[in-house]
């Protein structure tokens, strides 16, 4: 595991929230290229996106990780998850990446 990446899901997780709860993960379009990269405690989808989000958008935050993926985002994702936790604000997040 490392700081940045996607969040590791658990396996054939079943979603309340979502109409195709019942979709295996490897059925959903972009879990196959998440999985290229290392998980992390902290990424795109976990500083943006709703709490609550289908797992098919959860998957286009992290495949937009996959295709910026550089130091400096990283060490941007870092400092934007640190500031957040800091001031136990991450219900109201900044702006859209």
């Amino acid at each position: 595991m490392s700081f940045v990446g996607p969040r590791a899901l658990p396996m054939h997780e079943r979603q309340q929230r979502e109409a195709t709860g019942d979709l295996p993960d490897e059925l959903i379009p972009g879990f196959a290229e998440r999985l290229r990269v290392r998980p992390g405690l902290t990424g795109i989808a976990q500083i943006w996106a709703p709490r609550d989000v289908p797992r098919r958008h959860k998957f286009k935050y992290d495949l937009l990780y996959l295709k910026r993926q550089s130091f400096w985002l990283d060490l941007k994702l870092i400092a934007v998850s640190l500031w957040i936790t800091c001031r136990a604000r991450w219900e109201v997040r900044g702006r859209k990446y």
